[in-house]
């Protein structure tokens, strides 16, 4: 999950990840990619913030689409916006046929956020 300490000009470190507040050192620190177990024992102080096109393409040297989303709201993005993400950042996924499933839906987002945690 990518992460910003709540005190905007705040330094930590958790489990061995530096987390920096949004405005320290002047902004030019992006957030942290941190793994959703040690943001769940630190959410309280901690604030999650957008992956956006940019930072997909910084990450994963592909052309993405115009899109941001944070974890909570990635399932309400298009199936097929959902699906590109997925192959554009290496997951394999076969889609039946119609309308996708809540199950489908829900284990390609689980999939997303998995691989973007790494």
């Amino acid at each position: 999950m990518l992460v910003y300490l709540k005190e905007p000009m705040g330094y930590t470190v958790l489990d061995g990840f530096r987390v920096y507040g949004r405005n320290y050192a002047f902004g030019t620190i992006g957030p942290v990619n941190l793994p959703y177990d040690v943001y769940g024992k630190n959410k309280d102080i901690l604030v999650e913030t957008k992956y956006t096109k940019d930072w997909l393409e910084r990450k994963y040297g592909k052309q993405f689409p115009d899109i941001s989303f944070t974890s909570k709201d990635l399932d309400t993005l298009d199936f097929n916006i959902m699906s590109e993400v997925a192959n554009l950042i290496g997951i394999k996924h076969h889609r039946g046929r119609g309308k996708p499933t809540d199950t489908e839906r829900r284990a390609l987002k689980r999939s997303i956020l998995l691989e973007l945690s790494k």
